[in-house]
């Protein structure tokens, strides 16, 4: 297998660095999710016009890595087969949502990624079949990239469990990370969470809760609970083992059992090796379930369709799942009413504060 071109992501609020030259390679990138059929396309495809779509993603090499692959415009009577992987490495598929616009159907995957550090490219494939008719396969692509100590995936067992958070309830957690938060802001979520009967789990950046030590303890005293997020945020599958500790000793200390690391980006967060460290130090990674996304400066209203229904980047709440939110985020915060209603007219329990 031959490396793509080096380019360097970034995820949000500043998490990795693009130079000008990476962000051309981004476009790129971005046009190569452009359907591309291997055969000629029947008129009924073509006014449906499929297009495959990959997410993007940053991991340590060897490691797993989730990622989603999305169809649009499904034609009907046509059936979708989803799958992505780097190269011929293994990937494991499972859940598919279907949301819109444009009949679109995703499905999250499991990719293993090269032992070596570099740039690589994730192809997102669709066949779709039909009684009688001669099968279509339709691609999407994009470079990913591995930093950091070569490592080995996680057992599928613990992967479901770092997905879930170790929560082995129906009970859907809201979450919520980093802070920056104003008084108003962090005072709305919290009034909000005490008049619906939910704990929230607040995961907040070290450096912040050090600098915020009257704000983390209104949040505790309040009943939510506090878990480690690290303490500068940086992407844990690239740190050294004294680092690492380093991060999680000058985290916010978790008042939970199990203890909860959430790494930031979501990146290492199947890593073998980050999990032996955390484990070392009595903590347990945690992933998520949903993304709301909240801090790329959606609305109040898409933040719950996210959570209801999933798009092409997240699925929708199912039981157990973590919702993925931000202190700083006031969006968050106007939509946080409607969700929890939402996801109770859902059938799905929210933890309760009382």
């Amino acid at each position: 297998m031959e490396p793509g071109e080096q380019t360097s992501t970034r995820h949000a609020r500043g998490f990795i660095h693009r130079s000008a030259r990476t962000r051309a390679v981004a476009a790129v990138a971005a046009c190569a999710t452009a359907v591309l059929p291997l055969a000629v396309t029947s008129p009924a495809l073509a006014a449906a016009s499929p297009a495959v779509s990959v997410t993007p993603l940053i991991d340590a090499p060897g490691s797993a890595a989730m990622t989603i692959v999305t169809i649009t415009n499904v034609p009907a009577g046509w059936t979708p087969t989803l799958t992505a992987r780097v190269g011929a490495l293994p990937t494991n598929c499972g859940f598919r949502w279907w949301h819109g616009p444009g009949a679109a159907l995703s499905q999250q995957c499991y990719v293993t990624l090269p032992t070596r550090v570099g740039s690589w490219v994730l192809r997102g494939t669709v066949t779709l079949t039909r009684t009688g008719q001669r099968a279509r396969v339709y691609r999407g692509s994009l470079i990913v990239r591995t930093e950091g100590p070569a490592t080995v995936p996680v057992s599928p067992s613990i992967r479901t469990q770092i997905t879930k958070c170790y929560n082995t309830t129906r009970n859907v957690r809201l979450t919520f990370d980093d802070g920056y938060t104003s008084q108003s802001n962090l005072n709305a979520i919290l009034a909000t969470l005490k008049a619906y009967n939910v704990r929230g789990r607040f995961f907040p950046r070290g450096d912040w809760a050090r600098a915020n030590p009257a704000k983390i303890r209104q949040i505790r005293a309040a009943g939510h609970y506090v878990e480690n997020h690290t303490y500068s945020h940086p992407h844990i599958n690239g740190l050294s083992n004294s680092a690492f500790y380093s991060q999680l000793a000058k985290g916010q200390p978790a008042n939970t059992i199990p203890r909860l690391l959430r790494p930031p980006g979501g990146a290492g967060a199947y890593s073998a090796r980050s999990y032996r460290l955390a484990q070392a130090q009595g903590y347990r990674l945690c992933y998520w379930g949903v993304d709301t996304r909240d801090w790329s400066g959606v609305s109040a209203a898409t933040i719950v369709n996210k959570v209801i229904h999933g798009d092409n980047r997240t699925p929708p709440a199912r039981a157990g799942d973590s919702i993925l939110m931000h202190m700083s985020n006031t969006q968050s915060r106007y939509a946080l009413s409607t969700m929890i209603r939402a996801l109770r007219a859902k059938g799905l329990p929210l933890e309760r504060l009382r």
